[in-house]
């Protein structure tokens, strides 16, 4: 049976709009800020009103990053006279006062054990780390200023020491966060640009591939609980 001229017409154009539609949805996933050093975007955060595009990369790529801080270089010796220790706490001697950490011992949600992690000395920061009745946190104390900026795991330094990634993956339970944190270092000191909880996967390591990017290794979880990875790029540009 011969179809009529004007439904054939209307499936025409239904065609059309379904491959205009399709074409939207894989250019708006991508975006005009997108990484063009990989060939598709696969998901994005929306951070403090701006939009960042996760790009996908093979395992290989994501393992030839090998990008490592700190270096033997930005550390130095542990001063004694600027570190002290003591058994229930630890106080950093910063030139405008002392920053005191202080341990609880109690069986308690108020338990409280810090631990000197390392003197970042040409930075101009001390790393201390603290563990918590269910959790932890580490801190970095301006030794000009003794401001300390509080982070979800260990502040990860770009290239350049002018930014900050720190990460949290804890999609089983809601004791830690599960997301990512981004601050920048300016005038010696930390401020926090944006902070990201994220609910459908988890951020299972995290390296900074360069000044402006960052490479993830990411976990979903199935119905079983089951972790599967996948790999991705996020460029991060002010």
């Amino acid at each position: 049976m011969r179809k009529h001229p004007i439904a054939e017409q209307h499936l025409f154009h239904f065609k059309d709009y379904l491959i205009l539609l399709v074409l939207l949805v894989i250019m708006g996933s991508c975006g005009p800020n997108s990484s063009k050093l990989s060939s598709l975007c696969v998901d994005s955060l929306v951070m403090e009103h701006k939009t960042y595009y996760l790009d996908s990369i093979t395992e290989k790529t994501y393992k030839e990053v090998k990008y490592i801080f700190p270096l033997s270089t930005d550390t130095a010796p542990m001063d004694p006279t600027t570190v002290i220790i003591n058994r229930d706490s630890i106080t950093v001697v910063s030139q405008d006062g002392p920053v005191v950490f202080n341990n609880d011992s109690t069986d308690s949600d108020a338990y409280a054990n810090y631990q000197y992690v390392k003197t970042l000395d040409k930075i101009g920061f001390v790393h201390i780390q603290g563990s918590f009745y269910e959790w932890t946190y580490d801190y970095l104390v301006n030794l000009q200023s003794g401001t300390q900026q509080e982070f979800w795991m260990e502040p990860l330094f770009s290239p350049n020491r002018r930014a900050i990634i720190s990460y949290s993956g804890c999609m089983e339970t809601d004791e830690m966060p599960n997301g990512i944190q981004y601050f920048k270092v300016e005038h010696g000191e930390i401020n926090k640009i944006f902070e990201v909880n994220i609910p459908d996967w988890e951020p299972n390591e995290i390296k900074w591939e360069s000044d402006t990017s960052i490479v993830i290794k990411r976990a979903k979880l199935d119905k079983n609980f089951k972790k599967h990875f996948d790999y991705v790029r996020m460029v991060i540009k002010d």
